[in-house]
């Protein structure tokens, strides 16, 4: 199928499940349930008029209400329902017979495009890993300690995401000392190795250390990108820092190197305070009451960098 195969030479990881409007519209929304973070699209495809319009408009108001995104392709003609399903003028496509459809690259093109949105964000980021003690976690079969999963599951999910050489990443592992466990770089699997193998010390929360090892990994990055490229730390902390003196000075000069960054404590014991301390700005920290719960900004983090502006002399270099 030719969708199928765009999707997957975009790197468009997709669930596809398919649903029938006419009598059956009922289902539309029903069958179509996936995780709350995930965007959700449905494409329908019609030869005519469902049983009950009036029903089939129920339901995409409720698929609507759902976040689910729909794309109609008309197979007799443009027929007034497909308006009524998808809305938009761009997401609406018709032919005058199936038969039509398969040979109509253009359409499948234009569908791949509105599910695999081009990431075009431009930045480096570097992830400040807490170590210290209370990041052990019991394992499952309760016979073994493991680092905090959800950070690992973080990290790896939205490095899986970013399929552009054009958002750099690097890892430092934190606790009484500071440990790079991966250099800036454009390789995934370098970054997602790195921090399902890492080693934490499991001692205090040096956090200051850290951030004053971020501006020298930032600084020694190659090769070299433009000045004004945007750079991002995210700082994963799971209780009270140690010296907070420390943590409020380097946070302090990290940022005014220009570099964003964002705080995000993953247990109770993780102070609000701190966070603040270390971003200087309540919009920019979070705080959720286990590692398990990262998850839920994994899709939020990789939309925000893949609209991150592109450095102007790096839009300059790139076309001279």
């Amino acid at each position: 199928m030719q969708l199928n195969d765009m999707l997957a030479s975009s790197n468009c990881f997709l669930s596809i499940k398919l649903n029938y409007i006419g009598t059956k519209s009922q289902n539309i929304t029903r069958n179509s349930v996936v995780t709350s973070m995930q965007q959700k699209y449905m494409i329908v495809f019609l030869d005519g008029t469902s049983f009950s319009t009036s029903s089939t408009k129920e339901q995409v108001v409720e698929a609507a209400n759902n976040n689910i995104t729909i794309i109609s392709v008309s197979m007799r003609g443009p027929l007034q329902e497909s308006l009524v399903l998808s809305g938009r003028s761009y997401r609406r496509f018709h032919v005058a017979t199936p038969k039509e459809l398969a040979p109509r690259k253009d359409i499948w093109e234009s569908i791949t495009n509105i599910i695999c949105m081009e990431c075009k964000g431009y930045a480096e980021v570097v992830y400040l890993l807490d170590g210290s003690d209370s990041t052990r976690r019991i394992s499952a079969d309760f016979t073994r300690t493991v680092y905090a999963p959800g950070v690992i599951e973080f990290v790896t999910g939205v490095t899986q995401k970013l399929t552009t050489r054009l958002i750099r990443k690097g890892v430092i592992l934190y606790s009484q000392v500071p440990t790079v466990i991966a250099n800036i770089t454009t390789n995934r699997t370098e970054i997602i190795e790195s921090v399902q193998s890492m080693e934490p010390q499991y001692l205090n929360t040096e956090a200051g250390a850290a951030f004053k090892a971020s501006t020298e990994l930032f600084e020694d990055a190659t090769p070299p990108v433009p000045y004004d490229t945007q750079r991002i730390v995210v700082y994963f902390v799971d209780g009270s820092v140690t010296n907070k003196t420390d943590l409020m000075k380097e946070a302090a000069r990290t940022r005014e190197k220009g570099i964003l960054i964002f705080a995000v404590g993953f247990s109770p014991a993780a102070l609000t305070a701190d966070l603040l301390m270390a971003t200087d700005n309540p919009s920019n920290m979070a705080k959720v009451s286990s590692d398990r719960d990262l998850k839920n900004f994994v899709d939020i983090f990789v939309d925000f960098l893949c609209q991150t502006p592109p450095s102007l002399t790096a839009v300059n270099s790139t076309s001279s």
